[in-house]
């Protein structure tokens, strides 16, 4: 063995005289060192370790690995990025500077270029953690087959611990920057990315809003031209209504006084009939009255003759007699005279019952015409009155959409806004 008991004092000897290097000057590590309670003591302690771990070294190795190569997926690994063979290479000379008891910028160097690697490769820090603990479980069991004095295997197995715990501080950090690093280049590339598309996004966001706000003022001035329409055209309806509502008045005078005629024409047409009646009646009278004149006349003529039969006694008769010839002579004139005005009145009459029986005619087309144009302009009034009704509707809904598409104009610009100011701030992110 390569501590016998008996070489305690040689042992202690070798201790005490190795060399060590401490030669570092940035702060976290030191920190570390602090934080662990590395001393020069604990390194001197690992540097007489050396030539037991040079001895070794296969078995520490092996020990690694053996763990590693147990799964397939860190084997794909190694294979992929590198051999067995080389990475064994690797390993030796990693542990032997572990008891190199040389702490400086080379020392943290190399740890850094491993943790880099692990990164690279996609090694995750527990699988190297797990690995790292089969070798550090190897080199205290080597330690505690070789040293048989409790005390300085107690301090012995301390300094392993510290100075396991500092290599994997270094190499975990390290690790850990390298992700931060990656993150941050990945984030970097992530923010370019989403500023890029953001600033596209925003610069044709603003493009389309401003097209909105365009479509949306021009449907705002094509709306506010339908409105002024709509309302000319619901206040034509109106006076539209109120035309026909006093064409229908004027419609329905007409029709009344076409009715009027009517009846007045019937009742001319009767007061002539009654005219005719009285006409004949009158003419039957003066044939009568013809009839007694002539029998008259025919008496005063006797009566001539008898007044001179009868000589100066009936010359008072005679004058009597004359008279009455007179009057049947004038009677007979009159006569004449009323039957040349009944005939006359008959003609009259007959053509005024004809031109009656004409206008009653033409009175009954005109009413039967008018009866026609009341019930349409009746139904002309009805349905101005439905437009006027759906104009007034259209108008409320128009006046309505009006309000929606100034909250659609009043949105638009406020999108342009947003979207303007979407467009700066992403200019200077």
């Amino acid at each position: 063995m390569f501590f016998k008991q008996k070489q305690d004092k040689q042992w202690l000897q070798a201790f005490t005289e190795a060399e060590v290097v401490i030669n570092i000057h940035d702060a976290s590590v030191l920190q570390k060192m602090e934080m662990t309670h590395l001393t020069e003591t604990d390194l001197k302690r690992l540097k007489s370790l050396q030539p037991l771990i040079v001895k070794n070294m296969d078995l520490l190795v092996e020990s690694f690995y053996s763990t590693i190569l147990q799964f397939n997926h860190l084997r794909r690994i190694i294979e992929k990025y590198s051999t067995i063979d080389r990475l064994r290479l690797t390993l030796k000379q990693y542990v032997n500077d572990l008891f190199k008891a040389e702490i400086n910028q080379a020392y943290l160097e190399k740890r850094f270029a491993i943790a880099k690697t692990h990164y690279r490769i996609g090694l995750q820090p527990a699988w190297y953690m797990g690995a790292y603990q089969n070798l550090h479980n190897t080199i205290i069991h080597l330690i505690y087959s070789e040293m048989k004095d409790t005390a300085e295997f107690h301090a012995t197995l301390v300094a392993v611990n510290k100075i396991i715990s500092f290599e994997q501080q270094i190499v975990l950090e390290a690790y850990e920057q390298e992700n931060m690093k990656k993150m941050d280049e990945k984030y970097k590339a992530g923010k370019d990315w989403l500023k890029d598309k953001m600033t596209a996004v925003s610069e044709e966001l603003v493009a389309i809003a401003e097209e909105n706000h365009a479509s949306v003022e021009t449907i705002s001035t094509n709306i506010n031209e339908v409105n002024e329409a709509t309302e000319k055209s619901t206040y034509q309806a109106e006076k539209a209504k109120e035309k026909a509502l006093e064409g229908q008045e004027q419609l329905d005078e007409l029709f009344n006084t076409m009715k009027y005629m009517e009846k007045t024409a019937k009742q001319i047409t009767q007061s002539l009939d009654n005219f005719d009646q009285s006409s004949n009646e009158i003419a039957t009278i003066i044939a009568m009255v013809q009839k007694i004149a002539d029998q008259t006349n025919l008496l005063a003529l006797n009566s001539s003759i008898e007044a001179a039969r009868a000589g100066v006694h009936g010359s008072g008769f005679a004058v009597v007699s004359k008279e009455i010839g007179k009057l049947a002579e004038q009677t007979k004139q009159s006569i004449t005279q009323i039957t040349s005005l009944i005939s006359t009145s008959s003609q009259v009459s007959q053509w005024t019952k004809t031109s009656m029986g004409e206008i009653e005619e033409a009175v009954g087309l005109s009413m039967s015409f008018s009866e026609a144009t009341q019930q349409s302009f009746q139904h002309l009034v009805k349905t101005i009155q439905l437009n006027e009704q759906e104009a007034k509707i259209v108008l409320k809904e128009m006046n309505e959409f009006k309000q929606v598409v100034h909250e659609m104009e009043r949105a638009a610009s406020s999108v342009v806004v947003a979207a303007e100011q979407l467009n700066e701030a992403t200019n200077k992110a």
